[in-house]
């Protein structure tokens, strides 16, 4: 890079200089792979039009135009300058471009307002076979307008979430808009998805106003706005709503509970016994989804004696309800306990994941179960669980603990480890 942009070079017209060091440049590129660098070293430099105009021409006659790295970060360089159309036309020479390229030009179009090439581009590549994602239909939708293609409320439902989850905010600020413009903001379908759009991207103010303009008669609207707050962390919000959801006569379903239960914890004992009788009276008390996340809240309030009833009162568990209850012995130092929670969840037929190991490696170590402990760490590294940093942390911690510190070599490899105990 040195020689290409030398100080003297900096003196000198940017592409003469460039244009004059081409045949080194190619014949490099040609001879080393990782000459690809060069590239994208002087393109920060090519900050105007005609410039990457006559770098790209460089690129077509020197036969490096079909080389994808270096195309995707000279289209690259175009979005982030606004040039959509030289981006658009570089990609053209992509015989097999990749979803990301066509997303990132999808996106550059759309933002510089050049709606009728977004379509064309769009059909262009679904006519020749390529895919879509997430990422590629939020700015579809929103230029469908100018097309004369009319898009309907569940077109909108189905994108709305997608907007915050890819963090295009503001094409989802748009798409509100075009909703309202067609007169969807009122369909059923919509109000939920406008609520966790606004709510996901922090906005409660605006989720709250859409809550309150609607006509509520909709469990789904009721439940996104309980879900807007405690996914937000503000689980004292939640509760009125809650509580004006019973009076209104709206009965509430599996996802109320699921989405009010897990940060209720921070409500107190009284509130989670008040949800947990409710969980009871509408008919929930049997269900898992339920039930694990009543669990886990009362193990967090060191309430284990109504955690192991909801616990036995159980007897068709998942996974999850039994991680939730050997971690819930964990940590309340129950360890026999959690080692016998453990045990049966094999013995039912599941498999651990990092977290059971976490949760059998601290009993494990409180108890001076080395040879059990040992056998979590070969059945780790069997099931490739070991490079999890909460499961590598704890092992580290056991052997630590333990006082049996192992070289890294030794720690690192199954056949210095019995794995009989942990299957």
């Amino acid at each position: 890079m040195a020689c290409l942009l030398s100080r003297a070079s900096l003196r000198r017209p940017f592409m003469l200089y460039f244009c004059s060091h081409l045949s080194t440049f190619n014949h490099s590129f040609h001879m080393n792979p990782d000459f690809t660098s060069y590239f994208i070293s002087v393109l920060p430099f090519c900050r105007k039009s005609r410039d990457l105009e006559a770098l790209k021409s460089l690129l077509i006659v020197h036969g490096l135009i079909s080389h994808q790295p270096l195309v995707k970060h000279f289209i690259d360089q175009c979005c982030l300058l606004g040039f959509p159309n030289l981006a658009l036309s570089a990609f053209k020479t992509i015989e097999k471009p990749s979803l990301y390229l066509q997303n990132l030009v999808l996106r550059s179009l759309s933002y510089d307002g050049l709606f009728e090439d977004v379509m064309f581009f769009y059909r262009t590549c679904r006519n020749s076979g390529f895919s879509s994602d997430n990422y590629t239909y939020p700015f579809v939708l929103q230029n469908m307008h100018t097309m004369s293609v009319k898009p309907n409320a569940s077109t909108f439902a189905s994108v709305f979430p997608v907007c915050s989850r890819i963090g295009v905010d503001d094409v989802g600020i748009s798409l509100h808009g075009l909703a309202h413009k067609l007169g969807y903001t009122e369909e059923e379908p919509l109000v939920p998805a406008l609520i966790s759009m606004y709510a996901n991207s922090g906005d409660l103010l605006a989720a709250r106003h859409i809550f309150d303009t609607s006509t509520r008669n909709n469990v789904a609207i009721w439940n996104a706005i309980i879900s807007a707050y405690t996914r937000n962390h503000r689980p004292e919000d939640a509760v009125p709503v809650f509580q004006a959801m019973l009076r209104d006569d709206m009965k509430p379903n599996l996802i109320t509970f699921v989405s009010l239960l897990p940060s209720s914890e921070n409500l107190g004992s009284i509130y989670v016994e008040s949800f947990h009788a409710h969980v009871v009276k509408f008919g929930f008390e049997e269900e898992l989804s339920v039930v694990t996340a009543l669990l886990s809240v009362y193990a967090k309030l060191g309430n284990m004696d109504s955690a192991e009833f909801l616990f036995h009162n159980i007897h068709v568990r998942n996974f999850l309800f039994w991680n939730s209850m050997v971690s819930a012995y964990a940590g309340h130092g129950l360890w026999e306990q959690s080692l016998e929670a453990f045990r049966l969840m094999q013995k039912d037929g599941f498999v651990p994941d990092a977290i059971s190991i976490v949760s059998l490696l601290s009993s494990c170590s409180e108890l001076s179960a080395i040879l059990l402990g040992k056998s979590a760490h070969a059945f780790s590294i069997r099931k490739g669980i070991d490079i999890n940093l909460n499961a590598s942390n704890a092992l580290l911690a056991f052997y630590c603990g333990s006082k049996e510190l192992e070289d890294d070599s030794t720690r690192n490899s199954s056949s210095h480890v019995s794995d009989d105990h942990v299957r």
